[in-house]
């Protein structure tokens, strides 16, 4: 989802190193939680089974390279995220809820990622018209 009048300021994950176990554990969950939280109802679970899938790869390339802090820290985000599952539908209901009553956000139906790294497009003015509420 988009505010495209909004600015963002970001340290870029000063404090801790890439290469520590506890960022990778962080970066899994989190991005769980906000996965959960944020998309709409008709793409929230698929997008989650990708999740799974895509960290199953991640973790067997960390254990590939010996990283097994970092393998371990990847099940881990997924055991925190399903087991507190019951409190993040909560959190989701009141999400949506605000959501629907604002009428505001949109949800943008590419891939951002390769808009921006392979497309080159490096501003939100320059993404094609692909929104949809």
């Amino acid at each position: 989802m988009v505010e495209p009048a909004s600015k963002v300021y970001h340290v870029g994950g000063g404090t801790l190193p890439k290469s520590n176990h506890i960022k990778t554990y962080y970066n899994f969950r989190n991005n769980l939680m906000m996965i959960h939280k944020n998309f709409p109802d008709d793409r929230v679970w698929f997008v989650i089974f990708i999740r799974l899938f895509l960290d199953g790869l991640a973790g067997i390339k960390f254990l590939s390279g010996g990283y097994w802090k970092d393998c371990w820290s990847v099940v881990r985000a997924h055991f925190y995220f399903y087991s507190h599952l019951p409190h993040r539908m909560k959190i989701r209901r009141k999400t949506m809820s605000l959501i629907k009553k604002k009428n505001a956000p949109y949800i943008y139906r590419k891939n951002i990622v390769l808009a921006y790294y392979v497309l080159g497009k490096k501003y939100f003015s320059m993404l094609e018209n692909k929104f949809t509420k």
